[in-house]
């Protein structure tokens, strides 16, 4: 069961490598928007993958025992996780193989493989390349770094909202994507211990439903 207490130790084991990203408002989006309300953006495509999926890949890689360290990790994604995790791997020197689908984005794939990840391209849908993934964890005893089920990447997406209320402290509401779910419940969790009257807001697209029950 996930903490805050473990969102505050993620957060200090992300200190040397992840700066607290912008947070900036702009004039246009607010007109907009309307009604008088200020939006506030949170840049996280300033950190080296574009995206907060950085801090879940530093999170978990961070929290590894040395034993697991030298055994080695293994992920599955679309493209951000899998590249949070190949940096993170890559900085911390432990080997990454990162499963994605056939016909993935190439261009996901480029990057992955260009942060040093070994690329494994398996399975007709993500369900299958879960699957696949899972059969080597058991078969290598390699770790394997779920996206939204792990514990420590979700403390690593819930920095963000962290962030945004030490710098904006008078923030009403949070809007995040939802994909698996992990920046979203992340932010639920640091709201309840932090600002009760925070509302968190999940938006995602009707033509890309989560891959969970709403």
């Amino acid at each position: 069961m996930l903490t805050f207490p473990d969102i505050i130790s993620a957060r200090d084991r992300l200190g040397p490598f992840v700066p607290v990203t912008p947070l900036r408002t702009y004039q246009s989006l607010d007109q907009a928007v309307g009604s008088g309300i200020t939006v506030f953006v949170k840049h996280e495509n300033h950190l080296p993958t574009n995206s907060f999926k950085y801090r879940n890949g530093l999170a978990a890689m961070t929290a590894l025992s040395p034993d697991e360290r030298a055994r080695g990790v293994i992920a599955t994604t679309l493209g951000n996780h899998g590249q949070g995790v190949a940096v993170a791997a890559r900085m911390l020197g432990v080997k990454a193989r990162i499963f994605v689908p056939l016909n993935n984005n190439p261009d996901k794939n480029a990057a992955i493989r260009g942060f040093g990840a070994e690329l494994v391209e398996v399975g007709d849908d993500y369900s299958d390349t879960i699957a696949a993934a899972e059969r080597a964890v058991a078969e290598t005893g390699m770790v394997f770094v779920h996206s939204f089920t792990n514990p420590t990447v979700v403390a690593g997406a819930a920095t963000v909202a962290l962030e945004m209320i030490e710098q904006q402290p008078d923030l009403e509401a949070l809007v995040l994507s939802v994909g698996g779910g992990s920046h979203a419940v992340g932010a639920i969790l640091v709201a309840r211990a932090k600002k009760p009257s925070l509302k968190i807001y999940g938006v995602q697209a009707a033509g890309a439903p989560a891959v969970h029950d709403s």
